[in-house]
Parts: structure tokens; sequence; C-alpha cells
């Protein structure tokens, strides 16, 4: 006789009473109706962690909606030039991986992801997400080579936990938005390459941590408060930051310069040469008229000359 099968198990718990039980998976759909509950429960098993973790609850008014996940994750690890074109974006998390010289492209009218964002690029190529809103609740942009980074919201970016920038090496990453809104943005530039977050007209996050390692420019401008920015300066990096804190706290080690838009509130500590000064002058992009790449014509093929010149031509200009 065989030993039982070891379950795993999850528990979930609605925040108020509900009528009505939803279970969507994929293509089948459960709906158990009853008398309203005070202390309504969901209780998974499983043998499979994986499986567990891919089934999402959520709470729309007095419904519990128990359904199965959807990650949607994209790879390019050579020269090749990727274009996705939706309407919506819609997964429990989304991942964009660029390894090699080619070119990632994603343009849709609204991203909406109920986990994470993660983007990574990791050699020289190039990766965009073109959108008019983006709504998640946890951005991640890491760059690690000499490729670049741009996103792109036409409107609002709302992130309700945290948005973190990471470049490691002499690439970029940039974001450009019309409003922004989240709980804490952190970025980081380690090497010579540059972090480029702009908001056009309106930015909040609770709290801002800037970091620079080395000879990098971070620059966080725009329209906007903030309750705390945090900053750290270790060589002779630049810090550019136009957004206005309750009370902020500079630490510069080295030969690098902080410029920030308001004084006020200000503690600082500085060893080395290293300076903190009002900022004068911050190089402000309009509006960034964004075209996706062209989607390929069976009628045109033989035209095309140059197609890798696209992206370039296209978005980095």
């Amino acid at each position: 006789m065989s030993a039982p099968l070891a379950l795993l198990e999850r528990t979930y718990e609605a925040t108020a009473a509900v009528s009505d039980l939803h279970i969507e998976t994929a293509a089948t759909h459960v709906f158990a109706t009853a008398r309203p509950v005070k202390v309504p429960t969901i209780v998974l098993h499983c043998d499979s962690d994986e499986l567990l973790d891919a089934f999402k609850v959520v709470e729309r008014g007095n419904t519990l909606v128990l359904k199965r996940g959807a990650d949607i994750s994209l790879r390019s690890a050579g020269s090749g030039m990727l274009l996705v074109q939706d309407d919506v974006v819609e997964a429990t998390g989304l991942s964009l991986r660029q390894e090699g010289s080619g070119r990632i492209q994603v343009e849709t009218a609204a991203v909406v992801v109920s986990g994470a964002i993660h983007t990574d690029v990791m050699g020289s190529g190039k990766l965009a997400v073109v959108a008019n809103t983006v709504a998640a609740s946890y951005v991640d942009l890491n760059g690690c080579g000499s490729g670049h980074t741009f996103v792109a919201v036409k409107t609002n970016a709302n992130i309700t936990d945290d948005i973190k920038v990471h470049m490691n090496s002499s690439g970029s990453v940039s974001v450009m938005s019309d409003a922004m809104r989240t709980g804490r943005l952190c970025s980081h530039v380690a090497g010579s390459g540059s972090v480029e977050i702009n908001t056009l007209s309106q930015f909040f996050a609770g709290e801002i941590e800037s970091q620079v390692t080395g000879s990098g420019t971070l620059q966080v401008v725009g329209q906007g408060t903030t309750e705390r920015h945090h900053i750290t300066i270790t060589g002779s990096g630049t810090l550019n930051a136009s957004i206005s804190a309750t009370s902020s706290d500079v630490y510069i080690t080295g030969s690098g310069c902080a410029n920030l838009n308001d004084l006020h509130g200000v503690s600082s500590k500085v060893a080395g040469s290293g300076s903190i000064q009002r900022l004068t002058l911050v190089r402000l992009d309009p509006p960034y008229d964004v075209m996706a790449l062209p989607v390929p014509a069976p009628t045109s093929v033989a035209e095309w000359t140059s197609p890798g010149n696209w992206l370039k031509k296209a978005i980095f200009g």
C-alpha cells in the first residue's frame, strides 16, 4: 500500500462578509452562491508548491474570486527583434529579459499586473515598454551591460509598493511618465551608467532612496513630493533631484555631487571633496513621441534594407 500523498495547503480569508464564491480556472468557471457568511475562507490542497502559488484569491465587492494566475515571460538571447502589440497586457506577473544585442518592445494601451513587473537587460540590446497606463504592485528594472531600458507611460503609472531601478554598468535605464505614484522609489547606479526618472506633471512617493556608486548619473526630476529622500554617493557620481522632500539626508564619500532643488530640511555628511548644491539646471526632455517597430507586411519583405535600426530610430533616437 502506497504512502498517502503529502499535500501542501494555502488558506485565504476575506476581510468582509461575502455572498458569492467564484472559481475561475482557464475556461472553467464555478459559481457558488449562498447566504452571506461573516468569515469566508478558501483552503487549497495540492502536492505542488508552484501550482499553489499560481492560484490567486481576490475580493471584488461581496465576491471572492479564486483564479489560476498567468505570468507572461519574454526572453531574447540573440540579435533578433521582438515586437509585442496588444490592447491590454493583463497578468499576475510580467518578466522581460534581453541577454544579447537584440531588441524587445512591448506596446499596449494598458499594462495591468497584479504582482511584479521585472525587466533585465544583460547585454548591449534595447528593451522598451510603451503604454498609456501602467498598474502593478511592484516594478524591478535592472541593467547589467551597455544596453538600454526605456519605459514610457503616456498618462498614469500607479505602483502600489516599490519601484526599484538598478544600473550596474555603462548602460542606461529611463522611465518617463506623465504622472507617477508609488510607495517607495529606490534607484541605484553602480558604474558609469545612468538612471533617469522623469515625471512631467505629477509625482508622489512615500519615500525615495537614491544611491550612486562610481561615476554614473542619477536623475529624479519632475513636479512632485516625497516624505523622505535618502541619498548616498560614493565616488565621483552625480545626483540631480527636483522632487520636494519633507526631509532629506545626504551622505557623500569622494568627489560626487548632489544637486537638489530644495535645500530645506537637508541633513548632510560629506567626506572628501564632494558637494551639495542647489539645482539650477536640469535637462527636461519634451514628452516622448514613441512609435512602435513597424509590423512586418508580406508584400514589403523584399524592401527592408536595415531592420537593425528600427528600434533605435523609433525610440532611442
